[in-house]
């Protein structure tokens, strides 16, 4: 294991070892490089007595963590359940990031601009995902869990998924929220969801109450009782 010292005399380093990751819903085992910091090289902020936000790194941990990172679920004695604003904005060595069941918001542009990040695991346990907050990655596949209620406005725009499937809770779904992303096939809404639906496998996501297509691409099938185009529904999209 190499390990050094930042300048507040956090331990910072990186050894290979078997981890579980749950993502698609499965656990599986990895040999993989994995990286700790210990002390206070995560900036955060207190929420309550039980609970803290990631703010970002802090020192030296601010560019000599590796392309992936494994957020921790507590700090101390305090379980992370946010990820804040900006945490990790403009940040363009990241590749692979993985959260801890604790987390449940990611906030506004947390990710925003990391032009290398391809993958983030996990979102099952996310219940909000801020505005922008993967904008402008190179993720290339997401999948929601059943706490999710909201997505905000671009959060996964310009991004290279594939496919996109809102969860039964999902009641909010903001402006170009998958904008400008080219390389998506598929679009599925939960059938129990009751504020949007893909109706008669249209592959799109539709507000039911308006007839208003909100995210569709160059396979979507248009029913005859669509009234409104949203904006950014075919955003830049091939």
């Amino acid at each position: 294991m190499q390990v050094d010292k930042d300048q507040y005399g956090n331990t910072i380093g990186t050894k290979t070892q078997e981890v579980t990751i749950q993502y698609r819903g499965k656990s599986t085992t990895a040999t993989v490089m994995t990286y700790s910091i210990t002390g206070s090289a995560w900036e955060y902020e207190v929420i309550d007595d039980n609970n803290i936000r990631i703010v970002g790194f802090r020192g030296s941990a601010a560019t000599s963590h590796p392309s992936t990172i494994y957020i921790p679920e507590t700090i101390g004695d305090y379980n992370v359940l946010e990820i804040k604003a900006n945490a990790f904005k403009n940040n363009q060595k990241l590749k692979k990031v993985f959260l801890p069941s604790t987390v449940k918001e990611i906030g506004s542009e947390a990710f925003y601009n990391d032009v290398n990040l391809s993958r983030i695991s996990s979102l099952e346990n996310i219940e909000v995902i801020g505005e922008n907050a993967f904008k402008n990655t190179n993720l290339e596949d997401v999948e929601f869990g059943a706490s999710l209620t909201s997505i905000g406005i671009s959060a996964f725009e310009n991004t290279k998924i594939t496919s996109v499937y809102i969860p039964k809770n999902v009641n909010s779904i903001g402006t170009g929220a998958f904008a400008g992303c080219n390389n998506i096939e598929t679009i599925e809404v939960d059938n129990e969801n009751n504020i949007y639906d893909s109706r008669n496998n249209s592959n799109a996501i539709i507000e039911t109450s308006s007839n208003t297509v909100i995210k569709g691409n160059y396979n979507t099938t248009l029913t005859n009782d669509i009234e409104v185009i949203g904006e950014k529904a075919f955003y830049n999209d091939n």
